[in-house]
Parts: structure tokens; C-alpha cells; sequence
């Protein structure tokens, strides 16, 4: 664990988001709406989207975590599991090659790994277990280890009762404020998390983005209108 001894638990800690990126258990999210498609099968569409993710993402966030729900093409009834874990990266050919069988889709998916964070020194890659992302409220600091990665992103498909057969909610969830920050070093990462939204946005056939937060605003970063 983090030695947090010679840290300054003031509420406005200066080395917070600087030398070290805080943990907010308070999440800021967005999720994107993505109909289903009349050119592909619901298995196909959703290896489409995860891929655009891997491409969208591959600046601000290194895929070491994958973990899916399958069902059977022919029995949807029948489900299975399936998590790949790689600290070098896991590629959208290894997803592929990891599905047991032809006759399998993915329904669902949750993706999670190294987020490239830029620090007063440098950027840095963070990830759960990094002794520089560090539990933060705005009381101080935690003793205790942050339990998620910086950006999470997860894929749900699911049936909706309406003219289309299907839809996917496509979730992007961050767990630090550093993009909020009034400072150069927030609106480096800023710009980076923007892009990264900005081209998945523009990727996917988008109808719908809800937001989601507990404390700051998700428009501060991005929205469909920037």
C-alpha cells in the first residue's frame, strides 16, 4: 500500500492531481446510445464497437482487463463467461481469437486497464495498483487503495420493446476529477479524455448520450454539441 505519510491531508492538498492522481469514489459518466444495426447481426455489431473503442481510446487508455458475457447464437439461453488479462495489452485479435466457439456472441463487455495520465512531471500510466493514484475526498486522503481504474468502459446489449430489436448502452465512467482542473495539467488530460470521446461519438451511430455524475458537470469535458 501507498505510503501516505508525508502527504498533506488538507482538504486542498497540493500535490493532489499533480504529483499524484486522485481516486473519487464519486463517478462521472457517459453513456452512449447505439441502436442496432440493419447491415449486421447482433454479435457482429458489437465486435464493430469494440473495436472503434480499442481505436478511439488507444491514446489515454492501454485494454489490460477484458471480461465479457457470451450466449449462444442458437440458444440464447445458454451463457458463458469470459475474462482475458494481459499487462502488455489486450488487442481487439486476442478478444477474437478468445471466443471459444463460432457459435458464440458477446452481450456484454467491460474494458479497464492503464489510463496515460499526464502528471507535473510527466504522463504518467495508472492503473489500480499504481502508487501514484492515490484515495481522495474533499476531506483529504483515504487510507485505503482506490477499488477502480481511472476510466472504465463497458458495453451492455440488451432487448428494448420498440421498433428495434436491440440496443447498446455504451458506458465510459472516469473515478478522478483531474479533468476538471483549473490548471494546465487538467486541460491536457482534458483534451485527451475530450478527443477520445469526441471520436468514438463520431465512430458509432449515435442516438442518444445521457450523463451521469456526482459532482462535476461531464459538458465541463465533453458533449455531442463540441
Amino acid at each position: 500500500m501507498t505510503d501516505l505519510s508525508n502527504l498533506n491531508n488538507a482538504p486542498n492538498n497540493p500535490k493532489q492531481n499533480k504529483t499524484f492522481l486522485a481516486f473519487r469514489p464519486e463517478s462521472v459518466s457517459w453513456i452512449l446510445e447505439v441502436p442496432a444495426s440493419p447491415e449486421e447481426g447482433k454479435g457482429d455489431q458489437m465486435l464493430s464497437i469494440i473495436e472503434e473503442i480499442l481505436v478511439s481510446f488507444e491514446d489515454i487508455l492501454l485494454v489490460t482487463d477484458v471480461a465479457c458475457r457470451l450466449e449462444s447464437k442458437d440458444k440464447p439461453e445458454e451463457t458463458d463467461s469470459l475474462q482475458i488479462v494481459d499487462s502488455d495489452g489486450v488487442t481487439f485479435q486476442d478478444l477474437v481469437s478468445s471466443i471459444p466457439k463460432a457459435s458464440w456472441r458477446i452481450t456484454q463487455i467491460s474494458l479497464s486497464g492503464e489510463s496515460k495520465i499526464q502528471l507535473l512531471d510527466s504522463e504518467h500510466s495508472i492503473c489500480i495498483v499504481s502508487d501514484n493514484y492515490i484515495s481522495c475526498t474533499k476531506g483529504g486522503i483515504l487510507e485505503k487503495n482506490p477499488d477502480k481504474n481511472p476510466i472504465e468502459i463497458s458495453v451492455n446489449q440488451y432487448e428494448i420493446f420498440s421498433s428495434a430489436p436491440y440496443q447498446h448502452d455504451l458506458q465510459i465512467t472516469t473515478f478522478t476529477d483531474i479533468w476538471f482542473e483549473d490548471s494546465n495539467i487538467g486541460q491536457t488530460n482534458q483534451r485527451k479524455l475530450a478527443t477520445a470521446l469526441g471520436e468514438i461519438y463520431s465512430r458509432l451511430q449515435i442516438s442518444n448520450v445521457r450523463t451521469g455524475s456526482e459532482t462535476n458537470p461531464p459538458d465541463q469535458v465533453w458533449s455531442p454539441k463540441q
